[in-house]
């Protein structure tokens, strides 16, 4: 009991407030009760007077009834007094001319009151002391011998690559380091060097930046996470920042004595940056409960401003003021540059250049990896005597990679020259390109063909097709693509014939059209259909356009409108659901389909016509689909909140952005449709209609409460459109959902946050229109 009394009184001694609170109440109290005892004793006199009657209620209820008006200004009279006290002591306590007058302040020097436990003699050796240490942290050092002595000193220290480092970066800057700077550079470097199997991307952390890695994909197959934890580990990145910071520093406009400043603090800061991953990979997630414990830690650039901090003050023992600054670019080198802190500005610059640098460096790494696979591929068939084989191998491996245009061109060349070879002549060109691998080729580019074992591919005719063969008109997920081929060589078109085959898979009915391919084939969206078309593209960039057989009655039609498009349209994919209006078939090509057909088509286009007609007046009942939506709302609300200002795979680019101007985040609709989905377990159909009545339950005027706004329900939309206007300039439609931010629970502060991710740098986003 008696602890508990202690801890009571030691919490209110502790906290302010609370102790104010109390004084303020009981002050209260006591002056109320003066006031009542002289007005009894006024109204009644000192022999009548009896003290117990304070303590009745019926005294307090006859005092208000006869003097309420008394009361009342007695009150407001006692509040004024105890806020006037307060006041008044707060401000003695803040002002020193109100707690002394000016001539009672006396001012002793430090050195007089030193001497009541210093001596002379120690104290002089204080002062001495003082000086030398002062002049230590600020020393430069110039001297050229100093500067071997130091190198070699470190140089048993260090493996290979640090010691490149320190000659390409350190050396040429030497004279500008002091040598407390150069002390926290041997440590920092020492530290990355005992982890250099730390990987330069380690987060759990579910909100931390290294996360926008695992959506951007490097190739088909690999994302930039996967590329860049396997190919570029930490003391590789760090040490490409830290020669970045020169270089970005040598191009901005700064004074020489004002480089002379930053160049050890940004080489240190670009050093440091990332320590806090090792932190990362020395506990990596096994368990759920290891997961939930890390989604409540910190990101690594907070983890790295605090290893920064301990290092400067505890190992080094430089000035706070200098280790403050950098341990706050460190911390913020995730967020958007400012132009008033140039430390900080260098070191995202660096960053980011860094990283674009090692993404290609990892795309190298994956290319000659593949061509070292395809070579042993090559050798395996040659082997076998299968030689014909080999191309086939060689282009299903390189579209299967897909890697950027920018560095495929000049292979897709190699790919369609013809070859002639004999298999020994081959295996000799295949050793020399691969001593040149890395020059922009792979090895087996040159890998020998018979061309006249690929004229075996032969596609039936469209229109004689079997009446057997089901095209799948009017369902959903099945699609419809035509590859102009008709201008291409024989030999060109039969390769790109065998090319789709693979790629399109074994279910895919393909036919013969006018001298062009045509592809039926099933596909799970848009964004699978177009990587799909998008391989056969870079091996033989020609036109290809395709439809969505959803609400497709009659094929030639549909493939009218495919036509339409591609005689207007570069090479390249196209969708051409929403290209062009369909025109009558007046011009088609009656000797190819016949004069019946012609008829059943243009029947068939005037239906089409008046059922698109309809379907714009009217709501489809089906479209919307009632669910417990309040039951789910938190959690939708909080995978939304995860995903705001990252990059998605998606057509759409991102998953949520926010939009400040008008205090909004605008939720992509593909990513809401995913959510609900995946919270109520449910089909992507069934969530799409979920999806719009949840829009329309919250998202109308007469909706309690509101969450959604800028939809013209009304009107039958589920969603807006707002522009979105890239770096470049290039502006495209961003078809989303917009939640008020309230609603979501994010303040001022977060919305700074989100705007300030490094992931939406450079893009802006331009007022809405209603989606039609």
């Amino acid at each position: 009991m008696i602890g508990i009394i202690e801890d009571i009184i030691k919490f209110i001694l502790t906290h302010r407030f609370i102790r104010i609170g109390i004084n303020y109440i009981i002050a209260s109290f006591l002056l109320f009760f003066v006031a009542i005892v002289a007005m009894i004793f006024y109204k009644k006199g000192v022999i009548y007077y009896n003290p117990l009657i304070l303590f009745q209620k019926e005294t307090y209820i006859w005092l208000w009834e006869n003097y309420k008006l008394y009361i009342v200004a007695v009150v407001g009279i006692e509040q004024l007094i105890l806020w006037f006290y307060f006041f008044y002591t707060k401000i003695k306590k803040t002002n020193p001319k109100m707690l002394a007058k000016k001539d009672e302040i006396i001012r002793v020097p430090l050195e007089e009151v030193m001497k009541l436990w210093l001596d002379e003699n120690e104290l002089q050796e204080f002062y001495a002391k003082s000086k030398e240490n002062s002049r230590q942290k600020t020393a430069i050092i110039k001297d050229s011998e100093v500067l071997e002595v130091w190198i070699n000193s470190i140089n048993e220290l260090f493996i290979d690559e640090v010691k490149l480092f320190i000659y390409e970066v350190i050396r040429p800057n030497f004279s500008y380091f002091s040598e407390k700077e150069l002390q926290m550079v041997v440590f920092i470097l020492t530290l990355l060097q005992d982890n250099r199997d730390c990987p330069s991307v380690t987060s759990n952390y579910h909100s931390d930046s290294n996360n926008q890695y695992k959506t951007e994909m490097l190739t088909i197959k690999m994302s930039a996470y996967e590329a860049l934890a396997k190919y570029i580990p930490l003391l590789e990145h760090t040490l490409g920042v830290a020669r970045n910071v020169i270089k970005v520093l040598d191009s901005k406009k700064v004074s020489p004595s004002k480089r002379q400043q930053l160049i050890p603090k940004t080489i240190i800061s670009a050093l440091a940056h990332d320590l806090g991953k090792i932190a990362r990979y020395n506990s990596q997630v096994t368990t759920d409960s290891d997961y939930s414990r890390r989604r409540k830690e910190l990101p690594h650039n907070e983890i790295s401003s605090i290893i920064v901090e301990e290092i400067g003050f505890l190992e080094v023992k430089l000035e706070k003021e200098y280790i403050k600054e950098i341990s706050q670019a460190v911390k913020l080198h995730h967020t958007a540059p400012s132009p008033e802190n140039m430390l900080l500005s260098v070191l995202i610059e660096a960053d980011w250049n860094a990283r674009d640098n090692e993404k290609m460096t990892c795309r190298e790494r994956i290319k000659k990896e593949m061509g070292q696979s395809l070579e042993k591929e090559m050798k395996r068939q040659i082997s076998n005597g299968r030689t014909q084989e080999v191309k086939e191998v060689v282009s299903e491996e390189i579209q299967e990679e897909a890697l950027p245009k920018r560095t495929q061109d000049k292979e897709l060349e190699l790919l369609k020259e013809p070859q002639n070879e004999t298999p020994n002549e081959s295996l000799e060109e295949t050793k020399e390109e691969n001593l040149t691998i890395e020059q922009e080729s792979f090895v087996t580019n040159e890998t020998t063909i018979n061309p006249t074992k690929e004229t075996d591919e032969e596609l039936s005719d469209f229109d004689s097709r079997s009446p057997s063969d089901d095209l799948r008109l009017n369902k959903n997920g099945y699609y419809v693509a035509m590859i102009a081929t008709a201008a291409l060589e024989k030999e060109k078109s039969l390769k790109l014939i065998s090319n789709a085959k693979e790629t399109m898979g074994t279910e895919a009915l393909m036919y013969n059209h006018k001298g062009n391919i045509l592809v039926f084939f099933k596909s799970e969206s848009i964004p699978s259909t177009e990587t799909m078309l998008n391989k056969i593209f870079l091996f033989q960039p020609s036109k290809i356009g395709y439809l969505h057989l959803k609400g497709e009655n009659n094929i030639y039609a549909s493939l009218a409108k495919i036509e339409n498009v591609l005689e207007d349209s570069e090479v390249g994919v196209v969708n051409c659901k929403q290209e062009k209006q369909l025109e009558p078939l007046r011009n088609t090509d009656k000797e190819s389909i016949g004069e019946s057909k012609v008829l059943e088509m243009e029947n068939s286009f005037k239906n089409v016509m008046q059922s698109l007609a309809e379907t714009k007046q009217k709501t489809d009942d089906n479209q919307e689909s009632p669910f417990n939506a309040e039951k789910f709302l938190s959690a939708i609300f909080s995978k939304i909140k995860e995903k705001i200002s990252e990059v998605s795979h998606a057509s759409s680019g991102f998953y949520a952005l926010p939009y400040k101007a008008r205090g909004r985040i605008l939720v992509s609709g593909q990513f809401l449709n995913d959510i609900i989905a995946e919270v109520t377990q449910c089909s992507q159909k069934e969530a799409e209609k979920r999806k719009n009545f949840f829009v329309k339950q919250y998202g109308s005027k007469e909706s309690n409460p509101r969450f959604i706004f800028d939809i013209a329900i009304t009107k039958g939309f589920y969603t807006s459109v707002y522009y979105l206007v890239d770096r470049k300039g290039k502006k495209t439609e961003y078809i989303c959902i917009p939640f008020d931010r309230k609603a979501l629970d994010i303040d001022n502060a977060k919305m700074d946050y989100y705007m300030k991710k490094e992931t939406i740098q450079g893009y802006k986003i331009e007022p809405f229109k209603n989606f039609t």
